[in-house]
């Protein structure tokens, strides 16, 4: 299952800095749906290099609302974790990323290709 690919890939880190969100949205900038994420942390978004995203689950308690684990990669061995909540809508691929940390500054990232975790064999 998705879930078990998820902690596979996971599993791989000895360690993530888990980040605290703040409010999280999708929005609509020039036509284009955003996640949109404020996080309590003065990373600075733009050392971003790679996001990691886990199959959506849908939220039990909350119709046509989903979850995923973000992942986020920088230079450092330590990847970031945070939390994105938000309602399904079919136009929103989850590939179009804003980030603003405590500073107040905006990064735009984009997701170029998703790829199948797998894990490796014992």
């Amino acid at each position: 299952s998705s879930r078990v690919l998820w902690t596979l890939a996971v599993t791989q880190f000895a360690k993530v800095n888990p980040i605290t969100v703040k409010s999280a949205a999708v929005v609509r900038e020039d036509g284009k749906l955003i996640n949109r994420v404020e996080a309590d942390t003065r990373l600075n978004f733009s050392h971003v290099r790679d996001i990691m995203l886990s199959e959506p689950e849908a939220c039990p308690h909350k119709a046509n609302f989903f979850y995923v684990h973000v992942l986020l990669f920088t230079n450092s061995q330590v990847p970031m974790l945070l939390p994105f909540v938000y309602e399904y809508q079919k136009r929103n691929k989850l590939r179009d990323w804003v980030f603003v940390n405590n500073l107040g500054a905006r990064v735009h990232q984009k997701v170029g290709s998703f790829k199948k975790v797998t894990g490796g064999s014992s």
